[in-house]
Order: structure tokens, then sequence, then C-alpha cells
């Protein structure tokens, strides 16, 4: 089964709206949504804390940053049918 990874963090107003887009988004898809919370690993705080949230494949293909970019996901979905 594909996997999406969100790296977000608590009280994160984008993070929050980026989840909830992603819920909906993705509520009819065959797809795994691992949601991370970049301040739990100090390598993913390190690495990713300052770009939250940030939406990447499990291959480490960042599809969106910040804002949730809906043509790059949805290219993505399509590439996995």
């Amino acid at each position: 089964m594909p996997e999406l990874l969100l790296y977000s963090r608590h009280a994160c107003h984008l993070c929050e709206v980026m989840q909830a887009e992603l819920n909906r988004l993705l509520q009819d898809q065959d797809v795994t949504l691992d949601i991370r919370d970049v301040d739990q690993q100090a390598h993913w705080r390190e690495r990713y804390g300052s770009r939250v949230p940030l939406l990447m494949t499990s291959q480490a293909v960042v599809l969106s940053e910040y804002h949730l970019d809906e043509k790059a996901l949805a290219e993505w979905l399509a590439g996995t049918n």
C-alpha cells in the first residue's frame, strides 16, 4: 500500500489545516498517511523542523511544504494506481 509521511508538530495551525485537507482528500484512497511529530525525534526536528508541515512520499519525494499542493498530490495518487 502506498504511504505518505506528514511531518508536523503540536499546536501548528498550518499542520492542522494540511492534515484536515489530507484526511478529506485521502478518505477514498488506498493510501496510508503516517503523521510524524518532528519534535519526537531529534533528527526529524533538525532536518524538517523549520519546514512543517511537510508532506512526502515514503521514497522521500517532497509533495508539499507549508501548504498542500493538491496538484502534486493528485499526480502522485494517479501514479500509484
